[in-house]
This record gives C-alpha cells, structure tokens and sequence, in this order.
C-alpha cells in the first residue's frame, strides 16, 4: 500500500464530500459487486482534487442510478455538484465499476 500526504488542507466541504463518496463507494462494493479488489487514488494539484474508486467485481447496470431506493449513488453525485464539480460512474473492462469524482479546490491553509 503506498500512501502520500495532501500538501495542504482542502477545507471541510471538499474533504466531507470525498470522505462519504468513498464511504458509500466501498458500502455499493461490499452490498453489490462481489469483488476481490478495490483501488483508490487521491490526486491533486492546486487547482483540482480527483478520487478513484475502481472494483473488479460485477459490472452495474445501465439503469442503475434511476432505480428506486438508489440514493446512495445519486447522494454521491449532489455532493460532487453541490462544490462544482464533476462525477462519473460507469463499468470497466473486463469488468468491475469505476467512481471518478472530480471537484475544483482552493488551498485553506497550508501544511
């Protein structure tokens, strides 16, 4: 496991949404996808922060986010806009899901 810290804070808004996008994340993983393995990345540069969360395990159905009692990935999704951000969630080959979420940051404080 390979881990970095974050040169700076990115302020109690950015750093709640990303908590709870990979919380609900490894819940969908762990109720859903059968997988055997889960990655997640953190980037970030001054301007922007990005999280992956990428399973191998069963793909998600196109309809998925429109299914009624799916709140957790819509959640995922207001949190990311709600900061001006961007979400994407889809399926990866040869199989398993990819969480990327994507928001704009501004340095709160330094390290």
């Amino acid at each position: 496991m390979e881990s970095t810290c974050l040169a700076f804070k990115l302020g109690d808004p950015i750093e709640s949404a990303i908590f709870r996008i990979v919380q609900e994340s490894l819940l969908n993983i762990e109720r859903h996808a059968q997988a055997s393995h889960v990655k997640i990345n953190l980037s970030h540069t001054d301007k922007q922060c990005d999280v992956l969360i990428q399973d191998n395990g069963v793909d998600m159905s196109i309809d998925s986010e429109l299914k009624t009692g799916c709140y957790g990935l819509i959640a995922m999704q207001e949190r990311v806009y709600t900061l001006d951000g961007t979400n994407k969630i889809g399926n990866t080959e040869p199989r398993g899901v990819l969480i990327h979420a994507s928001t704009p940051v501004e340095p709160s404080s330094f390290a």
